[in-house]
């Protein structure tokens, strides 16, 4: 070798040298700064990524991850390419199935009510004085205990009065006389709130007799008023 070739070369060599040693320090540097990065979010790697000496993915100054030559979506990781990684909504916790609602029994049906006809007999001697036809304190209280059974129907259709006498007196004035007793038992029952269309009033007189007319007791029981009241009654039992 000659001396200009052995100067050249120790020229080229301290050249090279410092060259040298500055890419070492600019790659320290920029991985001092990854480490960096990586401290503050370290991420663990896989196969797809540089990392360093402790296992965590490398970041350039920019904070991306640098890939490896082995890197595929399947290696990927979400801190590094999270855009892979679209955000899914969480899947509702199972709710339990509504509870069976279960349907009211029917109700029963509603009891037809009944018809019903009843007759009421009331003295002629406690409800008119003699030969008036105007009723009388214990008539009017005959008729208030009629009225307080009447309540019980859920319906009344009709209302039919009859009055009788016994046979003293002539027929056709015993026949006018118990017309006009009848039509002041309908006049109560009108006041009490009967529907004076319901109610029919006749006057018989002396033509039905229930007891011989030949006695004092038997004329006082054909003295007398039917009242006969049909309706409709709800049966409950």
């Amino acid at each position: 070798m000659t001396s200009a070739q052995s100067l050249q070369e120790k020229t080229a060599m301290r050249i090279v040298a410092p060259l040298t040693i500055l890419a070492g320090l600019a790659v320290a540097g920029l991985l001092f700064q990854s480490h960096a990065i990586a401290d503050e979010d370290p991420v663990v790697g896989t196969r797809g990524y540089v990392v360093d000496s402790q296992g965590y993915v490398v970041r350039n100054q920019f904070g991306d991850c640098w890939r490896s030559g082995q890197w595929s979506e399947e290696v990927a990781v979400e801190a590094c390419d999270p855009h892979l990684f679209p955000d899914r909504a969480e899947a509702p916790a199972p709710q339990p199935p509504p509870a069976a609602v279960q349907a009211a029994p029917a109700p029963a049906p509603a009891p037809e009510p009944a018809r019903v006809e009843e007759t009421r007999v009331l003295g002629g001697a406690p409800l008119f004085a003699l030969d008036d036809d105007s009723l009388s304190a214990e008539g009017r209280a005959q008729l208030d205990q009629l009225m307080r059974d009447v309540e019980r129907l859920d319906e009344v259709e009709r209302v039919v009065v009859v009055g009788h006498t016994d046979n003293t007196g002539e027929a056709d004035y015993n026949e006018d006389l118990s017309q006009r007793r009848a039509a002041s038992v309908k006049d109560y029952l009108v006041e009490q709130g009967i529907d004076p269309t319901l109610i029919v009033t006749e006057g018989r007189g002396l033509t039905e007799p229930v007891a011989s007319n030949e006695t004092r007791e038997g004329r006082a029981q054909n003295r007398r008023v039917e009242i006969a009241i049909r309706g409709k009654e709800i049966v409950t039992h």
